[in-house]
């Protein structure tokens, strides 16, 4: 998905829900030797996390990118520094329902400080899917990173559970949530949030103003997104891009109410019927957030005073 940000900011949101040949390596979870290991993040211009990682021996600045279905997503001048031919073609299409064929490629060996993955599928990022994802360009863009390589997507992250605690710029892979409490990176009062995987996205359940929300969580997303005729009739009110949104005066998951959420308009393909929308970085970036793949739990807490 994808962005928004900078000064005067852009918004832009690219979700990859469909595959129609596998552009990822499969649901694996993989036994980490140390029980934490501390990934340091960035953020781009649409305020997406970003880390570092080396694929076959080159350092990289990756998106982190919850909601695609994807390993990798790779630039073509990415593929061209790495010396790959492509391995085949593969077909997906977007979240609004636009249908897309990359090039596919394999990636031998990807690194995160101590962690490897190996023998990925990556696919080419399409430029044109790139375009129509962007709500409202920034007219004062960094200039081009040559570092940026690409997104990496949910089957990468699925390598251990991860903590996101980008309040203060990182994110682990930890299996043991008590080493996170003993470290004082998780706090031990927190909501439990059960979630489902469906068509291979996190999504969770909201009580809203709008009724219950089954939205997916992306990282990708800059803001939190419903389906465009949920808002149909809705007082909408200007922010400070100029972006049309409605504000929920409560939004309510695991019996604890979040408060306040901004939700925007976003033309979700018909056909996804079993998602209302996306939880994205505006909701994300504020809270300490461990997500369990295994029990399928998303525990959500404040740091401590």
């Amino acid at each position: 998905m994808r962005k928004i940000l900078g000064k005067t900011g852009f918004i832009s949101c690219l979700v990859i829900f469909l595959t129609s040949t596998a552009i990822f390596s499969g649901w694996q979870f993989y036994k980490i030797e140390t029980a934490c290991v501390r990934v340091p993040v960035g953020f781009s211009d649409s305020n997406l996390p970003t880390f570092e990682v080396l694929i076959e021996g080159i350092a990289y600045t990756v998106e982190m990118d919850l909601g695609s279905k994807a390993d990798l997503m790779l630039t073509k001048n990415t593929f061209m520094q790495l010396n790959k031919k492509p391995e085949k073609m593969v077909r997906w299409r977007d979240a609004k329902g636009n249908p897309y064929e990359t090039a596919a490629y394999l990636i031998k060996k990807v690194t995160v400080k101590e962690l490897k993955w190996s023998n990925l599928e990556a696919s080419e990022m399409n430029l044109d899917a790139e375009a129509i994802s962007i709500l409202k360009e920034d007219p004062n863009p960094s200039p081009p990173d040559s570092r940026k390589a690409g997104r990496v997507g949910l089957p990468f992250l699925r390598k251990a559970n991860i903590c996101l605690d980008f309040s203060n710029k990182a994110f682990f892979f930890c299996n043991s949530l008590k080493e996170l409490h003993q470290k004082g990176i998780f706090p031990k009062k927190f909501s439990s949030i059960p979630f489902h995987f469906i068509r291979n996205t996190v999504v969770i359940q909201a009580e809203t103003v709008l009724g219950t929300l089954n939205l997916g969580v992306d990282t990708g997303c800059t803001v939190s997104l419903v389906k465009a005729p949920l808002l149909e009739g809705k007082e909408l009110k200007k922010d400070w891009r100029g972006l049309d949104c409605f504000t929920t005066s409560h939004f309510i998951m695991g019996g604890n109410d979040f408060g306040k959420l901004s939700l925007y308009s976003f033309p979700i393909a018909p056909q996804i019927r079993e998602v209302d929308g996306l939880l994205g970085m505006d909701f994300l970036k504020k809270h300490v957030i461990y997500i369990d793949y295994r029990k399928q739990l998303i525990l959500i807490g404040n740091k401590d005073p």
